[in-house]
């Protein structure tokens, strides 16, 4: 449950209370990322209210406390709502999620990006299957997910990309259906 979240205060070796708690132990934010290296934390998940702000799926942490990421707030309403991990890429903010799509209003996106003023779709990501985990090395951000080329992924179940193309690294991975 997500009543709270902490920091590890290194000099001493105990965890503190951030600077506010979160009251609605029901709430949808679970999740602290990025994992990769990046100057912002933030919290995601499905909607939910941090620190008396308005209910949101996604709130940045800037070291001291938590905010509103502005961002978010031009994406369309929606049932269920989810971000999964915000990080950033070549000079753009990526997001894996689940929502209405904010560029055309049409039906929904998996992998959305922010130029810095506006949404953009992920040039080649023609899929709603999730992504669930990412890595950057070498200025190559690579994937892994649910998706296939099949369902309109750059590849199956990994992929490779340089910010503006995929790259399927060899067809990408297979696994053998569990039998029912």
């Amino acid at each position: 449950m997500n009543k709270s979240f902490a920091r590890l205060d290194e000099s001493t070796m105990h965890w503190e209370a951030l600077e506010c708690t979160n009251p609605d132990i029901a709430s949808g934010l679970v999740t602290l990322v990025p994992k990769e290296p990046q100057n912002t934390l933030y919290a995601t998940g499905y909607t939910g209210s941090l620190c008396g702000y308005p209910e949101s799926c996604v709130f940045r942490y800037d070291g001291s406390a938590f905010h509103i990421w502005e961002p978010f707030n031009q994406i369309p309403e929606g049932n269920d709502r989810y971000v999964g991990t915000v990080f950033d890429f070549q000079g753009k903010t990526y997001m894996t999620c689940s929502l209405p799509d904010p560029v055309d209003g049409s039906g929904w996106v998996s992998f959305i990006r922010w130029n810095g003023t506006a949404w953009e779709h992920v040039p080649g990501w023609n899929t709603l299957s999730p992504i669930k985990d990412i890595s950057i090395r070498n200025d190559t951000l690579y994937v892994a997910g649910t998706f296939t080329m099949a369902d309109g992924g750059p590849g199956n179940l990994v992929a490779a990309f340089n910010g503006e193309q995929w790259n399927n690294m060899g067809g990408g991975l297979y696994y053998d259906p569990v039998p029912m």
